[in-house]
């Protein structure tokens, strides 16, 4: 038997590649989740969870609009999350929280951008827009400590 000259090195196993998209399932899920947070707030049985839910995914949706849409929709984004601070505001202040019919409606426009931009957007370009968000909370949760 021939001994060999190279040393058996194992093949590299490579990651799933980001530019495909989400399953099915999956993309409808991360679309349901924020939908459903947003319903219980409106019957008026949300918690500050579904309020963080709704930040998240807004917070998403600004990060990618800016990012890659060149502020396109950033009126629509901005209303959105500023009524999510307003109900946030509430909630600290008398312990409920709950929208004005305004911010309800700037609330679902801006999930309906979130919507629109998860479909339009690659893995990557998600992640990328996703970790942005992480950034920003954990500058902020800095700020709170000092």
């Amino acid at each position: 038997m021939k001994k060999r000259n190279k040393k058996y090195k194992p093949r590299e196993v490579l990651p799933v590649p980001l530019m495909f998209r989400h399953s099915v399932s999956g993309q409808l899920s991360l679309k349901l989740q924020p939908r459903m947070a947003f319903q219980r707030l409106r019957e008026g049985a949300g918690t500050t969870d579904d309020l963080d839910t709704l930040a998240c995914r807004l917070n998403w949706a600004f990060v990618a609009q800016r990012d890659f849409y060149q502020n396109q929709a950033v009126d629509v984004a901005h209303g959105a999350i500023s009524a999510i601070m307003g109900a946030k505001q509430r909630l600290q202040e008398i312990g409920k929280a709950g929208f004005s019919g305004s911010e309800m409606a700037a609330v679902g426009d801006g999930l309906n951008l979130a919507d629109h931009l998860c479909e339009r957007l690659t893995r990557k370009e998600s992640l990328q827009a996703f970790q942005t968000v992480i950034e920003w909370n954990h500058k902020a949760t800095k700020e709170m400590m000092q």
